[in-house]
């Protein structure tokens, strides 16, 4: 069915002037574009995120973009290596996260308007101590926020899960949900070639959606135009111990320190 036509006039006029290309469209922008005076705008605008037709982008002003429906197909077949060419390694999950890191820092980070913030591959840390099963998460984005008329900073942080589209199930769902107790919002990542069952997709957009975790598919992390947004997280509000304790037990000295001279 065509989006539109699921749409009343009023939202087709707002849907029909967000970017077609995944870009974010900011909401003041978007009001003046349209003539449109605050308690005509934010109604449609929420009704059409209700509908699940945009995405909410948290930034100066705030912002919103498309969400793309779209499921993951498989590549087409490859003809089969010569005899005795060596055979390509397929990719595991941390082979992704250089460039997942990369593409965070560089893109994503860029697109939030975020100023004071880090990026850090919190996976690989060995057998050290960080708090137990599920604790853990892949990557994380620490910002600070400095706002004009809000007294004191905002301390974001947002965590990522990653997990090969292939191997992913509904328990990855829960797993980027338990960093919710430190994070600030929750991300699971989908990502390379493959197939996911469209099952077991439905099923882990129905939970993820229902728990407030944003969901994003991937295939190449270095292709940031390409990434699929298909669900935005929700906010939480994380005890400031549990943060405390995360940022001590996750973070590098390096990153601490940032950190504290950051929120001063």
């Amino acid at each position: 069915m065509n989006t539109i036509d699921e749409l009343t006039p009023e939202e087709n006029q707002l849907f029909e002037k967000v970017p077609t290309d995944g870009s974010n469209a900011g909401n003041i922008s978007l009001r003046r574009m349209l003539g449109w005076d605050e308690s005509k705008y934010w109604p449609v605008r929420d009704s059409l995120y209700a509908k699940g037709k945009i995405g909410l982008v948290r930034c100066r002003g705030g912002a919103i973009r498309r969400i793309s429906t779209v499921t993951i197909q498989p590549q087409p077949p490859q003809p089969a290596p010569a005899p005795g060419a060596p055979s390509e390694k397929p990719k595991v999950e941390s082979d992704h996260y250089a460039d997942l890191e990369q593409a965070l820092r560089e893109q994503w980070a860029r697109s939030m308007g975020f100023e004071n913030f880090l990026v850090q591959v919190t996976a690989q840390q060995g057998r050290r101590d960080t708090g137990g099963a599920w604790t853990r998460p892949d990557l994380i984005v620490v910002n600070v926020s400095n706002y004009r008329y809000v007294p004191g900073r905002q301390l974001d942080l947002i965590s990522f899960e990653v997990k090969l589209v292939v191997e992913a199930d509904v328990k990855a769902v829960y797993e980027a949900l338990a960093h919710t107790r430190a994070a600030t919002s929750a991300y699971l990542v989908l990502i390379g070639e493959g197939v996911c069952p469209q099952e077991e997709l439905d099923e882990i957009k129905t939970e993820a959606a229902k728990h407030g975790v944003g969901l994003i598919a991937i295939k190449e992390a270095t292709k940031f135009d390409d990434w699929v947004f298909l669900l935005e997280p929700r906010s939480t509000m994380p005890d400031a111990a549990s943060l405390e304790e995360f940022i001590e037990t996750q973070l590098t000295d390096e990153n601490k320190r940032k950190v504290s001279l950051w929120v001063k």
